[in-house]
């Protein structure tokens, strides 16, 4: 095993300043920032394309991590980072009629990027990056359920899809300096920051991102546009079928935390404060911490989405959203895009 473990470290140190290269074996290989990653081609719809799969840009957020916001991922250089299949989807509840189906892991900031055939061009690709939606609470990036396979029919594109913390892993919002919330949302930021240091390196274009929201991902991206940082990470927007609707923002976040403390079984969220709630909460086990969403009520139209975005404070540090989203965006106090808004419509035949 040593003198092809020798290989590989070989081929990963000649891979690290170039676009892309062949490994000995003839394998796909792209070394961003950080470390090479292993890509594969997939077969398409009309034509194949090449995906590296699994692409992470976070640090888990387990343990003490839990409820913080995300921080940037740990260079794996000389190991080549396996991105031939996706990940775990982030920890979720799935309603579907009578079925429901819990799925996922904590372990879940992880990209799919997506590229067409390479030829021995320098010309560099728009880029599309998709935050799916879901009501904040359900949602994935894999490739089965958000296949590319129709829009890489075009040769002329790169596509991201990005996987963000979701229900309470995402949005659980104290009211204090104690949770802030929008974890999910800096989740995307933290993503589109690593899009604009990496895409290059895939043959993207950096100063020509889209950033496509679908369903409560329009929310998402309507409330990037709000902040300073993110609106220098993309460059034009594509509402698809969802908007800042009444369920996009939690109104009362200090009463949602307590029931959330007192639903994951927290007996004595009375007397603590909000910092040894969180510091509880850490410890619960994450199965137990997802069916604890299930006590909320659930079928009001305006609580369907249980765990939303909230305001955060301006002292507050490294606040995402601190200004009411329906008044900014009401009296146009936001960093204004090229806007395309459309319908998502679904046909059976």
């Amino acid at each position: 095993m040593w003198p092809s473990m020798k290989v590989v470290l070989v081929s990963a140190f000649f891979c690290i300043s170039a676009i892309q290269c062949k490994s000995r074996n003839g394998d796909l290989v792209v070394c961003p920032r950080g470390g090479c990653i292993l890509g594969t081609v997939l077969p398409g719809h009309q034509r194949p394309y090449e995906a590296f799969l699994g692409v992470p840009y976070a640090k888990p957020p387990v343990g003490k991590l839990r409820f913080r916001s995300p921080l940037p991922v740990e260079p794996w250089y000389p190991t080549i980072w396996n991105g031939t299949f996706s990940r775990s989807t982030c920890i979720q509840k799935i309603y579907a009629s009578w079925l429901t189906v819990s799925t996922g892991e904590e372990d879940c900031l992880y990209m799919n990027i997506y590229r067409p055939m390479r030829k021995k061009t320098r010309k560099h690709l728009p880029v599309i990056v998709l935050i799916t939606g879901g009501g904040f609470s359900i949602g994935t990036g894999n490739n089965v359920d958000f296949s590319p396979d129709y829009i890489m029919n075009r040769k002329d594109i790169i596509l991201v899809v990005l996987q963000h913390r979701l229900g309470v892993f995402g949005y659980l919002c104290s009211g204090t300096t104690a949770s802030q919330g929008n974890f999910g949302l800096k989740d995307q930021q933290l993503a589109l920051e690593w899009i604009r240091d990496n895409i290059e390196t895939f043959g993207g274009n950096s100063q020509l991102v889209t950033l496509l929201g679908q369903g409560s991902g329009c929310a998402a991206v309507m409330m990037h546009m709000m902040n300073a940082k993110s609106s220098l990470l993309f460059h034009q927007v594509i509402l698809q079928s969802g908007s800042l609707a009444h369920w996009a923002l939690l109104k009362n976040p200090k009463s949602h935390f307590k029931r959330q403390a007192r639903y994951a079984g927290i007996v004595d969220y009375k007397s603590l404060t909000t910092k040894e709630i969180v510091s509880k909460l850490r410890k619960v086990d994450a199965e137990i911490l997802r069916e604890s969403s299930d006590r909320f009520k659930f079928w009001h139209f305006d609580h369907l989405v249980n765990y939303r975005p909230c305001i955060e404070k301006e002292t507050w540090k490294d606040p995402f959203l601190t200004v009411n989203p329906y008044v900014a965006w009401a009296n146009g106090t936001y960093y204004p895009k090229p806007i395309l808004i459309t319908l998502h419509c679904y046909f059976r035949f």
